[in-house]
């Protein structure tokens, strides 16, 4: 009798460990629906400060030199909500707008701005590839797309 009390004891003690780690992977899984379908719960929302539908990467970059004045105009003209540049910091601290820190892409020299003086950076390259079959000219004052052959 005293064996089979013993045996009926650790089964009655391993359901309870069952039961229990049931109930915590069940509530678990429960809060996780809940707060998943409900997320403000626990989060507030967040105020927008204003409404952006259109952004220009790099001011608009394949309709005019990137990261440049007349690109920015055109965006602002074409009715764009926000700008975005790069920035990057020279040897000297002048702050420089770019997208790379490293300027062989724009400029066919191998320099990093954040290495250079801002009077010893090079100047840009007349033409600018995109990819391997679109480049940018900019010898007129609006920009126009050639092929390359």
């Amino acid at each position: 009798m005293l064996v089979l009390n013993f045996f009926i004891s650790i089964k009655n003690h391993d359901m309870l460990t069952m039961y229990v780690i049931a109930s915590i992977f069940g509530g678990y899984i429960a809060s996780s629906l809940i707060l998943f379908k409900f997320p403000n719960l626990i989060h507030k929302r967040k105020k927008l400060k204003f409404f952006c539908q259109h952004i220009s990467h790099r001011g608009g970059a394949g309709e005019y030199a990137e990261n440049t004045l007349s690109a920015f105009e055109n965006a602002v003209k074409q009715g764009t909500d926000m700008l975005e540049i790069d920035l990057h910091l020279t040897k000297d601290e002048k702050v420089v707008v770019s997208h790379d820190n490293n300027l062989l892409r724009v400029t066919g020299v191998d320099v990093n701005i954040s290495d250079s003086n801002y009077k010893d950076l090079p100047l840009l390259k007349r033409d600018i590839g995109l990819n391997k079959d679109i480049s940018l000219n900019f010898n007129s004052k609006k920009t126009s797309r050639n092929s390359k052959k």
